[in-house]
């Protein structure tokens, strides 16, 4: 099997797990990507072998990468006939990223079967609000902070399960974005969660969020002036002030993007069909006591 594609730990880490779970020891598995892309970087300490394509993507080079990318694209796609050629795979699988096409495109013609890696692709991107084909009509600034938490429970509402890998290993460095207290995280923290509230909560549990969120706040304020918790930190560094204003700004842009965000629970709904009594199931199992949310640093 090739492996084809990458640039990104979203689109190389889906194939490396397909790659080891369907690996035997008389399975040969190839990767090619990129030369430039984190899959050079990540496949060669692996078992699995490496062929890089000196390609590389053009998002946020400007003119520059169009046209080297232009220069580039003949010789990749030379390279990946030969390598299609060579390993005489049964079957290849992209997983996206500039260097999978010229590996897809090619395989297909040679009449090996192709599969394109479909994962969480169908339920659109927290970067962007996507329809079900993934057309993009909105660019979005979610960022930072429930990115993640707002991409998992709209898998597990799509019916994707969730699996526990002890083996997995994820480097995280606690808040390295926005500071660990700072009105920034603040800022980002409240408006990411009024998004993913309006779009993929029920509207009961939307209904009763404010007073949950009051007390949340009450317990804020107590640990602000006692100087206890994660709010209390705050204190330290930055005025009462500055917390009220960013939570002001995290609220007046979560509202302007609330039509949108409603848009994108609409079309979400042929998506996310987890009846709203197995997704209280789902919150009920995973849910926090509000004073440990409001005490924990």
């Amino acid at each position: 099997m090739i492996v084809a594609g990458g640039g990104t730990g979203g689109h190389l880490f889906p194939g490396l797990a397909v790659a080891e779970s369907l690996r035997r020891p008389d399975d040969a598995v190839l990767f090619i990507g990129s030369a430039f892309g984190i899959e050079a970087r990540v496949i060669p300490p692996t078992a699995f072998p490496f062929r890089p394509l000196a390609i590389r993507g053009v998002r946020g080079r400007g003119v520059r990468g169009v046209l080297q990318l232009g220069w580039q694209f003949p010789s990749a796609i030379i390279r990946a006939w030969r390598m299609i050629g060579e390993f005489r795979a049964h079957v290849v699988l992209g997983v996206g990223g500039y260097a999978s096409f010229p590996v897809v495109v090619f395989s297909g013609c040679g009449t090996d079967p192709v599969v394109r890696l479909y994962h969480v692709d169908r339920l659109g991107s927290t970067q962007v609000v996507t329809d079900w084909n993934g057309a993009i009509y909105r660019q979005m600034r979610y960022f930072a902070y429930g990115e993640d938490t707002e991409l998992g429970i709209r898998a597990r509402k799509a019916g994707f399960s969730c699996h526990y890998i002890p083996k997995a290993v994820v480097f995280h460095k606690y808040s390295a974005t926005g500071g660990a207290y700072t009105p920034n995280k603040i800022y980002l923290v409240e408006r990411n969660r009024i998004w993913t509230l309006l779009k993929l909560f029920p509207w009961y549990l939307v209904a009763v969020s404010p007073v949950l969120t009051l007390a949340r706040y009450f317990l804020g304020l107590y640990g602000l002036l006692a100087g206890k918790g994660a709010t209390g930190k705050l204190r330290e560094d930055h005025s009462p002030l500055k917390i009220f204003q960013a939570l002001f700004r995290a609220y007046r842009d979560a509202l302007a993007e609330a039509p949108e965000m409603l848009r994108a629970r609409r079309r979400l709904r042929s998506v996310c069909t987890m009846p709203d009594r197995e997704f209280r199931k789902m919150i009920a199992r995973f849910s926090a006591d509000i004073r440990e949310v409001s005490f924990n640093e």
